[in-house]
């Protein structure tokens, strides 16, 4: 069913279509609780405001759409599947200086929010990962997504300013961490790592 030219599933939970012709901004609808494979794939949007009560964000949600700002992610939201906020390719990383659209932008991550897919956020510009000290799968450490446990390094924000401190205690660092980061980015790695994945750093 289609609401204000939206495409909706029939139950209304389910947004499987948002016309790119709608402009830059929308509010999905309260009572939505899913954004289907695709909902807004190439669209230029910019400013998506999620509802609490959403629970799944599909694969390629918001596949390559380059303008979009980071949104706040509702405490309800339960799993972001792969490539949502992405595109092909390496993921889009940026220097601090790059984009006068950022000012300290973070990501928060909720108590619910147990599934992160791969690359689920390269598409988004933001500095840092905030999770909720209630989740019982992620934590963060110096900006960066870790393990609850916070001593492996599972994602990295997509904005840089220069150097990526990675703190002492981490020991192990997931495979194509940095691999998007500007060549001149300086790494201060800490004595605790012991565990270097594939790809990590940019080359």
């Amino acid at each position: 069913m289609s609401a204000d030219g939206v495409l909706f599933s029939a139950d209304k939970k389910t947004l499987l279509a948002w016309p790119g012709g709608k402009g830059t901004s929308y509010t999905v609808p309260a009572g939505t609780e899913v954004l289907g494979y695709g909902s807004f794939a190439h669209a230029p949007v910019t400013d998506v405001a999620l509802p609490e009560g959403l629970r799944v964000i599909e694969n390629c949600a918001f596949f390559e759409c380059g303008s979009l700002n980071a949104p706040k992610l509702p405490d309800s939201l339960e799993e972001v599947r792969g490539m949502a906020f992405s595109s092909f390719g390496w993921s889009s990383y940026f220097m601090l200086d790059e984009d006068t659209r950022i000012q300290d932008a973070s990501l928060h991550i909720g108590k619910n929010l147990t599934y992160i897919g791969e690359d689920a956020f390269g598409e988004i510009r933001f500095q840092s990962f905030e999770v909720s000290e209630d989740n019982p799968v992620y934590s963060q450490r110096n900006g960066l997504l870790t393990n609850r446990a916070g001593d492996t390094v599972l994602m990295a924000p997509t904005v840089c300013t220069g150097t990526l401190v990675v703190p002492e205690g981490i020991v192990g660092l997931e495979n194509e961490l940095f691999e998007g980061y500007p060549l001149d980015t300086a790494f201060v790695l800490p004595d605790s790592l012991v565990r270097i994945g594939e790809d990590v750093f940019p080359y």
